[in-house]
């Protein structure tokens, strides 16, 4: 969004593609709709989420077309004689012929299977706080947090606003190194605002929820769906009774569509994961 407003209040033509019903994107989903039909929801999703508002007025406003629940089904190959994008908008698929495209697929959370991960009641954080964003649905009975990243204490945190508190949050977080830890320093200097809401998500829900570090050997365990949680911390085994189990092994890029568009990629062993070759300020490996 902030890409075209940039672009269309500077004259330029924009076309914005969007699966999604409305502007707002993962982290601002649904922001006008619940401040409009569910604003007592606003203080449980937190300041963060509110100042999206701003930014989607801003879209509105900017002059940039939009086309909501569309997908993008193809981009065409840089041996094809014209930059193309196929896209299903109303059950209609279509051919657009831009200059230029920006990529903004956003990440999508790490799918880390483990024993019983299957089982009804084992959900994602992300499923639950979409539930939430969506529809105001709210957890209820013996809920378990498990996992690692900062949105597992964000919706910690959002549960405890809304009045919900979890049974338990086990950290799977190993010990950080101090050459981990020396590696986050530059994104550190660039957005420091960024650590402060994450330690102050922390100590929030650490004064308010049990939590147990370094979690190792997560079993989700029972007949027809959860019933129970089992793992090992501090050396010892250990098991909670559960309803719901919500899980969360931080994000990673969503990179199906710039693989699609031939752009190259390599692993990134920190992040244990895909990312596109980037260079620059935004330019990828595709020249045209």
């Amino acid at each position: 969004m902030a890409a075209a407003c940039t672009l269309a209040e500077s004259g330029v033509e924009v076309l914005v593609l969007d699966e999604q019903p409305a502007p707002g994107g993962q982290v601002y989903r649904e922001v006008e709709k619940v401040h409009e039909q569910r604003p007592e929801d606003l203080a449980a999703l937190g300041t963060q989420y509110r100042a999206g508002l701003e930014l989607v007025r801003r879209f509105r406003h900017s002059g940039a077309g939009y086309l909501p629940r569309t997908s993008v089904w193809e981009i065409t190959a840089a041996s094809e004689p014209e930059l193309a994008i196929g896209t299903l908008h109303d059950g209609a698929a279509q051919m657009l012929y831009p200059r230029h495209i920006i990529l903004a697929t956003g990440a999508m959370e790490r799918p880390t299977p483990f024993p019983g991960w299957t089982l009804p009641g084992v959900m994602t954080v992300g499923a639950a706080q979409t539930l939430l964003k969506t529809s105001g649905l709210m957890p209820a009975g013996r809920i378990v947090l498990a996992g690692t990243g900062p949105l597992l204490y964000l919706y910690a945190n959002q549960l405890l606003t809304a009045g919900t508190r979890p049974e338990a949050i086990l950290d799977t977080r190993p010990a950080t190194s101090m050459g981990a830890l020396a590696s986050l320093l530059p994104a550190l200097a660039v957005q420091p605002g960024a650590l402060l809401r994450g330690l102050g998500w922390m100590r929030a829900v650490r004064g308010s929820i049990p939590v147990s570090s370094r979690v190792t050997a997560l079993k989700a365990l029972g007949d027809e769906r959860v019933a129970s949680v089992s793992y090992e911390s501090a050396g010892q085994s250990h098991e909670l009774q559960a309803e719901l189990l919500l899980v969360h092994d931080g994000v990673i890029p969503n990179t199906w569509l710039a693989m699609a568009a031939g752009i190259q990629h390599h692993f990134d062993q920190r992040q244990a994961c895909w990312v596109p070759d980037v260079r620059g300020v935004g330019r990828t490996s595709r020249e045209s």
